[in-house]
Order: structure tokens, then sequence, then C-alpha cells
């Protein structure tokens, strides 16, 4: 004899709503009916022996939990506190570029860690304002390069503000600044 057996599935407020059951025809539509907030969809039918009473139907639910736990920057670091502009030498002993490296964990997963900077809280065009999409794993840390800077990125001694930003896999988002001065040489 052909029985008919169910199973809905739904997702309700973060939570997946499991609701199965073999029985009679009519007592299987019924409580597949009533599964909280289930829709209805076609009911399967197989050879079974047993009936199981409709009472002896359960519903489980399980909750999902959405990670809304940010990553954690805990160092934005330079292996130089100071950047000349590409002046031909005149600044004797400043390098033109310094490494940043930064060290990111997140609870779930990375998805991307990046950096911006500003020169003096403006974001320039071109070589004076970069964004690298994509800071390299590297020694344990996250590492790009700021610089070269062509000359005229500034006219007077400026600072430039590192953003080092990190997302995560569910899009949390975190950022955190270093500040490292600029040569007009």
């Amino acid at each position: 004899m052909e029985r008919p057996c169910w199973v809905r599935l739904a997702v309700v407020a973060a939570s997946l709503v499991i609701a199965a059951g073999c029985s009679s025809e009519s007592a299987a539509k019924k409580a597949a009916s009533t599964a909280p907030d289930v829709t209805p969809a076609t009911v399967a039918t197989f050879d079974s022996s047993t009936e199981v009473p409709a009472s002896a139907v359960s519903v489980t639910t399980m909750t999902i939990a959405r990670d809304t736990v940010p990553p954690v920057i805990s160092s934005v670091t330079s292996n130089s506190p100071v950047v000349a502009e590409n002046a031909s030498g005149v600044c004797v002993g400043v390098t033109t570029t310094a490494r940043i490296s930064a060290t990111v964990t997140d609870n779930a997963g990375l998805r991307a860690v990046s950096m911006t900077w500003t020169i003096d809280g403006v974001a320039k065009p071109n070589a004076k304002h970069e964004t690298l999409t994509d800071m390299t794993f590297a020694e344990g840390s996250y590492q790009g390069t700021l610089g070269i800077f062509p000359p005229g990125t500034t006219v007077n001694d400026s600072t430039i503000v590192v953003t080092v930003k990190a997302a995560d896999t569910a899009g949390n988002v975190t950022t955190r600044p270093l500040t490292i001065a600029i040569k007009n040489c």
C-alpha cells in the first residue's frame, strides 16, 4: 500500500525549519499544511506497510547564526616612518616607498584586505592617491607598498594617512589608519 511522506524546508527569521512525516494521505497533507511558516509543496508517496500517525510528525528548528563580528586589525605598521617624493635623490637617506603591514584576523574568514591613502586629508588623483584592492598575505601579515610619489605630490612636508580596510565573508568591515610623513625634497 502506498503511503505519502513529505518534507518541508523553510528559512524563517534566520532559522531553518524542517518538517517531515509519513502517514495517511489526508493526515500528511494536513500536517504538511500546518507546519509553522512552511509553504505547501508536493506530497510524495512510497510503499510502506506501517502507517505513521500525524501526531508522530516532528518539526525541528535550527538557528543559523549570521556572522556579525567584524574582522580585527590588531596592528598596521610601516617599515619607514617617512617617505619622499621621487626627486632624484635630493632627500638623501629617505626612501620613496614604504611597505605597509597589517595583522588581520576574523572569526569566520576574510574576503579581502585593502588599503587607501590620502595626503593632507585629501584623496588625490592618479599616482597621488592609490587603492590596493588586494594586499598580499606574506610573512604572517597582509602587505602592500605605498609610493612612489612623483615630484609635486605635495607643496610642503605633509602627512599621508593610510587606511587599511578588512572585509570578512559575511560583509562585515573594519578599518584602521596609520599616519606617515612625506618629505618634499
